[in-house]
């Protein structure tokens, strides 16, 4: 990387030629030369960085918006929340020409006045019941709709997905599940029968699979590092939901497919493991070996645990239970 410095320094100094260099002094022309020497000086750290400011591998965005769309059925409706899914999805829409049949709603936007009268034309399949969104109705100085006002007008007419609603708008919980697909949820009704065999089978099959952007290179405040932490938040929702059906259940096969998605996202992490996927990978194995009785779950159970506690801060109320757990299974047996 630094090779670019003793090639810029040797054109700067060939420039500057002794018979040139004498007239400079004499005539005052020296500032000229400091000039181009500056400006070779700046090129050089310019050239320094290349390597570091070069994107050409960078599609984790271009995958991300992907991850949203592809796993969606046919006419579905997406529900997204901010720029970064907007952004990311939209493009994929407009530029490429990629599932332009979904529906996308940017529910930030909605709460515009001017965005619903527009995009009535734009998404004609949609029906919005109201001017405006808002997660409080009633507040709102012009006709509004909640989050659970839109799945209302839609549940008949279209499948819907949405990512992580916003946390002031609890209106949809009354009548709906969102279900983790991959990144996103489905809307259900409540009343809806949704197998667990159908469920898994279709949501991991929408599990993103690209590389994450390495935190070295991409650190917090970055749109990539953004990215990353809402993908693994919402592959965690995914795992939560599939394990604590599993559980129920039984289901030895859910439990590994878990443990599997669970693995493969700390190994992304490395090498600070985020300790919820930790404790629910310890969980999983704890699940396992009560229906296994393996000496190798066993094991796998307690190293999970033991990274936990070296990665759970010391306000995380899990220690103690952690503790008890490892108490348990390393206590001696008579």
């Amino acid at each position: 990387e630094g090779g670019g410095l003793p090639i810029a320094a040797a054109a700067a100094a060939r420039r500057l030629r002794p018979r040139d260099a004498g007239a400079a002094l004499q005539g005052g022309g020296l500032r000229g030369y400091g000039a181009a020497f500056a400006a070779a000086m700046v090129a050089v750290r310019v050239a320094m960085r290349l390597p570091s400011m070069h994107e050409g591998d960078n599609w984790y965005l271009w995958h991300y918006g992907r991850s949203h769309l592809e796993p969606l059925p046919p006419n579905a409706m997406l529900v997204v929340w901010g720029d970064l899914q907007q952004f990311s999805v939209r493009y994929l829409q407009l530029c490429e020409g990629y599932r332009t049949d979904v529906s996308v709603i940017d529910l930030a936007m909605a709460s515009y006045h001017w965005y619903v009268p527009n995009q009535r034309s734009n998404l004609p399949r949609v029906h919005f019941p109201g001017e405006a969104y808002h997660p409080f109705p009633p507040l709102s100085p012009i006709p509004a709709f909640s989050l659970a006002d839109l799945f209302d007008a839609n549940a008949a007419r279209m499948p819907m997905y949405t990512l992580p609603p916003p946390h002031n708008d609890i209106s949809w919980q009354q009548r709906y599940r969102l279900l983790p697909v991959g990144i996103l949820r489905r809307a259900m009704r409540r009343e809806a029968n949704t197998s667990l065999a159908e469920w898994i089978k279709h949501s991991s099959n929408a599990l993103p699979t690209f590389p994450m952007p390495n935190a070295s290179r991409y650190g917090v405040g970055t749109w990539e590092a953004r990215m990353k932490e809402e993908a693994h938040s919402n592959i965690y929702a995914y795992v939560h939901d599939l394990l604590t059906e599993a559980a129920r259940n039984s289901d030895q096969e859910s439990i590994k497919h878990a443990v599997q998605v669970l693995e493969s996202t700390i190994r992304q992490q490395t090498p600070h493991p985020d300790p919820n996927f930790v404790f629910h990978l310890g969980y999983a194995y704890q699940e396992l070996l009560k229906l296994s009785r393996a000496a190798a779950d066993l094991d796998r159970m307690i190293t999970s645990f033991r990274t936990f506690l070296q990665a759970a801060p010391p306000s995380d109320e899990r220690r103690k239970q952690v503790v008890g757990i490892l108490d348990f299974y390393q206590r001696p047996r008579v």
